[in-house]
């Protein structure tokens, strides 16, 4: 038995969990990640997979600075995990894999209760050497500091031959995470909010085709979406929701974030029929195309979609162009939008791990 699961054992057994001023968790044990081998495992994974099954307590892992090449996963039995990059310098997750919108991503989250702060995931991209240009003034802005990235390297339309495909930072499926100061680069796919309720704040999120997309139930809170379509000769898409019905409870909503980049992009894409985004607050620049969204599969049944902008500034966020089926939604709808009952209505996001401070009827 390693030390580290000896060590988590021993704590489990005597029932020390530490309660803060705010009644919220503290970590049960944490555990050091350094790939030159100084820490308890030299990589992320490896510390991942020390976590016992069906564990019920937080643990931390802190990764110290660096570029870990590795793909990395969490499965549903691994919950309650904190992962934390180094304060100070980056700490970045980048792999090169693409091909599947779910099994390429660099980074693939399965399991419940889980928190990242000052993380980047990244496609590692070899070719768009202006991927540092969107990553600059602005993410630091938004203070990020942890990346996860997928390395793939796509040209216009191809590399070496090989097609602009599906190439995810990360893909999310659990339930009740949340990110903090975190990074996610790509080209498509970059971010796969796939299902779950999700929280990410002071995030960076940049890609060129649905670079955020699923059926995920999540707020983004004061983020920076960068669009790269210039990299590729086309319009590009920020979101693709796959709301599957009227009564599926999921939906993105963006609130006080930056839009900006190079190329010009829709707001998003219906991935499925029911899609539904809502920008509030959001400054837009001239990147956005007029028209600003695409019912894309679904046309004819555009009054199932529900897209809208709400007190959104900047170039981008001219209206006067938009289609004529972007919504209008009701003051109540709205509110309940940008409430904690979209997403925190049994309060777990007050139940994690210190970082996040919403105490509040209202993001």
């Amino acid at each position: 038995m390693s030390s580290f699961k000896l060590l988590l054992l021993l704590h489990l057994m005597m029932g020390l969990l530490s309660i803060s001023g705010s009644d919220r968790p503290v970590p049960k044990a944490t555990v050091y990640v350094d790939k030159s081998g100084s820490g308890n495992y030299s990589s992320v994974q490896a510390a991942i997979d020390a976590v016992p099954d069906d564990n019920d307590q937080w643990i931390q892992i802190v990764i110290k600075q660096g570029t870990y090449n590795e793909k990395v996963m969490i499965t549903s039995a691994k919950q309650y995990i904190f992962l934390q990059g180094d304060r100070d310098n980056p700490t970045i997750i980048e792999y090169g894999d693409y091909g599947s919108a779910t099994e390429s991503a660099t980074f693939r989250l399965y399991g419940d209760n889980f928190i990242a702060l000052d993380i980047n995931f990244k496609v590692k991209t070899n070719s768009i050497t202006s991927l540092t240009h969107y990553c600059g003034p602005r993410a630091r802005a938004v203070h990020v500091k942890f990346y996860v990235q997928n390395s793939y390297s796509p040209v216009k339309q191809t590399v070496d031959d090989t097609p602009v495909s599906w190439a995810p930072a990360a893909f999310l499926a659990g339930d009740k995470a949340s990110f903090y100061r975190c990074s996610f680069h790509g080209i498509q796919d970059t971010l796969g909010d796939g299902k779950g309720r999700h929280y990410f704040t002071s995030c960076n999120i940049s890609g060129a085709i649905d670079f955020i997309w699923g059926g995920g139930q999540s707020v983004y809170k004061d983020c920076l979406l960068e669009t790269i379509a210039s990299t590729i000769g086309r319009n590009g898409y920020v979101t693709a929701q796959g709301r599957e019905g009227p009564n599926d409870s999921s939906g993105f909503v963006f609130i006080n974030g930056w839009l900006t980049g190079e190329g010009q992009t829709y707001l998003g894409r219906a991935y499925r029929q029911y899609s539904r985004v809502l920008f509030y607050k959001t400054s837009m620049t001239a990147v956005i195309v007029p028209e600003g969204w695409s019912a894309w599969n679904f046309e004819g049944k555009e009054n199932d979609i529900t897209y809208d902008e709400v007190e959104c500034t900047g170039e981008g966020a001219n209206e006067s162009g938009r289609v004529q089926w972007m919504k209008n939604l009701p003051s109540q709808e709205v509110e309940y939008l940008l409430s904690n009952n979209f997403v925190n209505q049994d309060g777990w996001l007050d139940n994690q791990p210190g970082y996040n401070q919403i105490q509040t009827t209202r993001y």
